[in-house]
C-alpha cells in the first residue's frame, strides 16, 4: 500500500468518524423532540444529555490522542526546550 493511499484512507476514516458522531448527536436531539411527554422514554433524554456532555471528550480522544499527534507534540516540546530563543 502506498503512502498516498494510506493517507487518503486515514482522511476518509476521519471523515466517517466525524459524520457518525454528528449523526448520533442529531438523532439524539430528535428523539426527545418527538417523544416529549412520554415518561417511559425519559432515559433517552438522559442519554442525549450525557452524550452531549461527553462529545468533546470523545472527539478529543478520537482525533487528537493518536500516536502520531502525541509524538508531534512531544517533538515540538523538546525542540522548544533546546532552542535558547
Amino acid at each position: 500500500m502506498t503512502l498516498k493511499l494510506k493517507l487518503e484512507r486515514n482522511t476518509h476514516l476521519s471523515f466517517v468518524q466525524i459524520c457518525v458522531m454528528m449523526g448520533m448527536s442529531w438523532v439524539l436531539d430528535l428523539f426527545p423532540y418527538f417523544i416529549r411527554g412520554n415518561v417511559f422514554c425519559e432515559w433517552i433524554f438522559w442519554l442525549a444529555y450525557y452524550y452531549h456532555l461527553t462529545s468533546g471528550v470523545i472527539i478529543f480522544a478520537l482525533f487528537v490522542l493518536k500516536r502520531s499527534t502525541i509524538l508531534l507534540v512531544l517533538e515540538r516540546i523538546q525542540c522548544k526546550r533546546q532552542d535558547p530563543l
